[in-house]
């Protein structure tokens, strides 16, 4: 009778160790958030099971089925409630994988200020600017109540001080903020300075990661634009897209990444409507219709290991590249999701890795759609970064959203 019940005892203790070992390893091994499509059945672990929170959702798995957030539960063998977690449901996404370069230019909202400096004055070195408090990565809109669109008009304006500060409105952060502004006489230059350096525009070239054959949307570089000087966000007023080609390139190498150079044409293909971390989007004037689509990926799809990129780095047209995803990081890190290799020998010879004028180029693992390369490793070209498609697509989508809003 006695080692009948040391026989229980220890089944019973054997039991309650590998339970909570599959609870820590469920708790740990389960995202907070997961992504499914509603037309196909999420894969479980055979041991755990997913089932809606019963405070926000009934026990019908069915009424998960549709498209949006919810609230779930994951049980060890059915019973056991491990973690909460959030699940996004939607519908699978189609769209054209690209790889070209395109030329792109970039109108600010405003006058950028690139840099602030000093104006030597009879009574000492003074920065109007830190004055009142405006900071490289401002934007200045209007003075005098007078929009400010170019540098021309900012220089036309201040032209006309006559010792009477200007009010003057400026966007940081996206918030508009004011300020009375007054330029100082150089004892050195002998005329009024602003002590401001700044911009209104900008160009470059980058890679077009994809486009939507229906809407003709498209998305491109996977970052943002910034000005170099302040490594703040361009804002964008208006822009374009041009056609471009490719004449040649640097070799990236330890320490220094490499460039491809290209040449714009001068007509305009399409229109840049949003410059945001995560890429620029805007609108094609034209596309291939007859080009094949692929599916998105969805976050939770995305693993390591072998996949292809797909860029433009000579004359010719866009052509495959073998990498190797070597981390996958789902939180929210923009441009930062993944990390890949180059491992195409093509590739290396011809660039040393990824270059500047790639980045947008897109990923494809498993015939879909799973990002587009962002960044280059200063000190290993043979290394970057990557954006999950679904982060692009979702800022791109958001056009389509205000389009439809404004129809209404």
């Amino acid at each position: 009778m006695l080692k009948a019940i040391n026989f229980i005892k220890c089944f019973v203790i054997i039991n309650v160790l590998f339970s909570l070992c599959f609870l820590v390893y469920g708790f740990y091994s389960f995202p907070d958030e997961i992504y499914t499509v509603s037309d196909e059945k999420l894969q479980m672990k055979t041991i755990y099971s997913l089932q809606p929170s019963a405070s926000k959702h009934s026990s019908d798995t069915k009424s998960v089925s549709k498209e949006g957030k919810y609230e779930m539960d994951v049980k060890l063998f059915n019973a056991i409630p491990v973690k909460k977690m959030n699940m996004t449901v939607g519908k699978r996404k189609y769209v054209v994988p690209c790889g070209t370069i395109f030329g792109l230019r970039l109108f600010t909202n405003g006058v950028v200020i690139v840099s602030t400096g000093t104006v030597e004055t009879e009574n000492g070195s003074i920065s109007p600017a830190e004055s009142v408090g405006l900071l490289p990565g401002d934007a200045i809109t209007e003075i005098n109540g007078k929009q400010i669109k170019t540098c021309n008009e900012l220089i036309e304006i201040f032209g006309t001080y006559s010792g009477v500060p200007f009010e003057l409105k400026y966007m940081r952060n996206n918030k508009v903020y004011s300020c009375l502004f007054s330029l100082y006489y150089s004892v050195n230059e002998q005329k009024y300075m602003a002590g401001l350096w700044v911009k209104d525009s900008a160009a470059g070239i980058g890679t077009m990661t994809f486009y939507d054959k229906n809407t003709s949307l498209f998305g491109g570089l996977g970052h943002g634009v910034y000005d170099a000087q302040s490594n703040k966000i361009l804002p964008l007023y208006n822009g374009d897209i041009v056609n471009a080609t490719v004449n040649g390139c640097y070799k990236g190498k330890y320490g220094q990444p490499g460039e491809l150079c290209g040449v714009f044409t001068s007509d305009s293909c399409g229109v840049i409507n949003i410059n945001s971390p995560t890429g620029v989007y805007g609108f094609l004037s034209q596309c291939d219709k007859n080009k094949k689509e692929i599916p998105v990926a969805l976050r939770d799809e995305v693993k390591e290991g072998q996949a292809q990129i797909i860029s433009t780095v000579d004359s010719g047209e866009e052509k495959y590249y073998t990498v190797e995803i070597e981390k996958v990081n789902k939180s929210d890190d923009q441009n930062r999701n993944l990390v890949l290799r180059v491992t195409d020998e093509e590739l290396l010879n011809k660039t040393g890795g990824i270059v500047q004028g790639m980045s947008g180029s897109p990923i494809i693992q498993n015939g879909m759609l799973i990002g587009a390369v962002t960044h280059v490793f200063v000190n290993d070209p043979i290394h970057g970064y990557g954006i999950f498609a679904a982060q692009m697509l979702e800022s791109a989508e958001t056009l389509i959203d205000e389009s439809f809003e404004k129809a209404s």
